[in-house]
């Protein structure tokens, strides 16, 4: 959790998303996808950001996606 929280920012970026998104087409953005997404905390944050939002995670270290899946998606 100390290493997520201290190199990731999602809600930081999720606003970012919210603010430029917008801007460039002209339309909420409401799905994302994240390469070697890890503990999968952004996509968490993303979906968790609005009911209608989706993310699709993908990551290969099966043992880093298992921890997030039950740290970051479930707990959402």
């Amino acid at each position: 959790m100390l290493y997520q929280k201290s190199v990731q920012a999602p809600e930081a970026e999720v606003a970012f998303f919210d603010k430029v998104f917008p801007e460039l087409r002209g339309r909420k953005a409401l799905s994302m996808k994240e390469d070697f997404c890890g503990t999968a905390y952004l996509a968490a944050e993303w979906c968790k950001s609005d009911p209608q939002r989706t993310a699709v995670g993908v990551d290969y270290d099966e043992e880093t996606v298992e921890w997030g899946r039950k740290h970051n998606i479930e707990a959402a």
